[in-house]
């Protein structure tokens, strides 16, 4: 049995100079089970316009995701005679706040400096038990996880046959459980990612793509996930 109710309110305006600004509230009351919640998501953005070529944006945002049914489902179902998948009766939901701010170039070059927290992570993490020969996959509601860090989008050309876009992250990722069955854990590990996508022209109709991708090792929960690299390339016909 899941109830909600809410209410939202919001305020804006926009300027003849290309400034604007919006501000926005949902309410809600929350409640399954035993579980009962009053919350309130704000959502505010701004955009400020110097002029054309210099542009300000700043925008929070606030999200609820609610776990599905089949994860609040008190069975154990058995992959194979090692591996166990565990409901979670009592999974709650979590809730994300994202903070980003960004300085816009020319229109097309973008810094950006961003903030995620959320409160009551949960995803499905695998855990070896110590007593038995067993991997249990659980969703589990963390402490919380947040990530903090800055990315920058240069876009370039060269004449009418190539466009290009590359992409560089560099963020930190915190993530704390003090309830994640014997092994409580509290890590955070700095992580950069970069992606270049390539589209060459041949002709009007037809171009050919290049996409590379690479991020440097990583976590998750109590798992350590190593580097990964990526090569995409496709040939697209426009008739």
């Amino acid at each position: 049995k899941e109830q909600t109710a809410g209410f939202y309110v919001s305020l804006g305006r926009n300027y003849a100079s290309g400034t604007s600004f919006s501000i926005s509230a949902t309410g809600e009351y929350y409640t399954i089970g035993n579980y009962h919640k009053w919350a309130v998501y704000p959502q505010a953005s701004l955009t400020y316009l110097k002029t054309p070529k210099h542009i300000f944006q700043l925008s929070l945002s606030t999200d609820k995701t609610y776990p599905s049914y089949w994860d609040m489902q008190s069975s154990v179902s058995y992959l194979n005679g090692y591996t166990e998948l565990w409901g979670t009766p009592n999974l709650k939901p979590m809730t994300n706040y994202n903070l980003n701010g960004s300085y816009i170039f020319l229109k097309k070059y973008i810094f950006s400096l961003f903030f995620t927290h959320t409160s009551d992570y949960f995803t499905q993490a695998a855990y070896q038990s110590t007593d038995r020969l067993a991997l249990i996959y659980k969703n589990t509601n963390w402490n919380y996880m947040h990530v903090y860090g800055a990315n920058i989008i240069f876009p370039f050309k060269a004449g009418n046959w190539l466009e290009s876009r590359l992409t560089l992250v560099g963020m930190q990722i915190r993530q704390r459980c003090d309830d994640f069955f014997d092994i409580p854990f509290n890590r955070k590990k700095w992580v950069f990612s970069g992606t270049l996508d390539n589209t060459l022209k041949v002709n009007k109709n037809l171009s050919f793509e290049l996409i590379g991708n690479v991020q440097t090792p990583a976590i998750q929960g109590t798992f350590d996930i190593e580097s990964i690299f990526n090569l995409t390339a496709g040939l697209k016909w426009n008739f």
